[in-house]
């Protein structure tokens, strides 16, 4: 993430009715990221949906702002160009489970790019655990063997389980590969052969079944290597969940910030402890329904 910061006055606003209210102002970048978004005006910080909206890059003030009110915005932008989806989980859903008065930010403790970090971690750790994932990722050069008893069954070929499923279909330009080896040098099928039930090479995207359609007489330890992209297209919701309830056990069990939160103020029954565990279990309990085993 990158932390951005405008420093503006009152007059930079346009579209101000005559009681210096409903003005707009269009930020430097537009892929700001909505939960990031902190205002400053006259040294006072202001609320989303009490003092402005923002939308598409745009802030609108619904409180007045005089034309010599100093105005600070910070936010951030995103890596991927504003595209949100990209996360399992954003700031925002992680401040909802703290029940934090305000969004993370560059001046919160720890910042909102800090926070980007723990989320884009707890991604890995969510795809290694359940060995899907819900973005394009990619697997290079996964080593398959030729199974000793292997014999060629029409229609089906040589049958090999992926390490994945909800595979992308396979394309040259995006570098998927389907390598043999001749015993000389490494045959790529994607570029080389033709994909079909009924010709060299067909693949189950879904189930990430791949069939080579060819008899292996010799060269059968790692004999085939596989680079290819997959991922599912939409975030489920509880994934958003999962996610969001990690990344605050994260931020929760992080030295500074556990001492900022006055744990004394709340319920004397439920500690920062039983909090990060309680949080982990209800993510484990979700992931659990997405783990994915594999199917011979």
């Amino acid at each position: 993430m990158a932390p951005r910061q405008e420093n503006i006055v009152g007059t930079a606003l346009t579209g101000r009715d005559g009681s210096n209210e409903g003005g707009t102002y269009d930020l430097a970048y537009a892929d700001a990221v909505a939960d990031s978004l902190f205002i400053i005006v006259d040294n006072s910080p202001w609320q989303l949906a009490t003092d402005y909206e923002y939308a598409s890059g745009t802030v609108t003030f619904t409180r007045a702002v005089w034309d010599d009110s100093k105005v600070t915005l910070r936010y951030t932008t995103s890596p991927t160009g504003g595209l949100e989806d990209a996360y399992y989980c954003l700031p925002g859903d992680v401040k909802r489970i703290l029940r934090l008065p305000q969004a993370f930010s560059v001046s919160t403790n720890p910042t909102d790019t800090e926070v980007y970090s723990f989320i884009e971690d707890t991604m890995t750790e969510i795809d290694t655990l359940t060995r899907r994932a819900w973005r394009s990722r990619t697997k290079t050069k996964e080593y398959h063997d030729v199974p000793d008893r292997w014999m060629y069954e029409y229609g089906v070929g040589l049958r090999l389980k992926l390490g994945h499923r909800f595979i992308k279909t396979l394309d040259t330009s995006e570098g998927d590969k389907i390598e043999v080896w001749n015993g000389t040098a490494w045959e790529d099928y994607v570029a080389n052969k033709t994909e079909g039930r009924s010709n060299d090479y067909w693949l189950d995207e879904e189930e990430g079944f791949l069939h080579i359609m060819q008899r292996f007489w010799f060269h059968r330890k790692r004999a085939l290597r596989v680079t290819y992209r997959y991922g599912e297209a939409t975030i489920p919701k509880d994934i958003r969940k999962a996610c969001a309830l990690l990344v605050a056990a994260e931020v929760l069990a992080s030295d500074d910030y556990s001492a900022s939160v006055n744990e004394s103020a709340q319920s004397s029954n439920t500690t920062h402890l039983d909090r990060i565990s309680s949080w982990k279990r209800s993510a484990g309990a979700i992931l659990s329904r997405y783990q994915d085993f594999f199917m011979f």
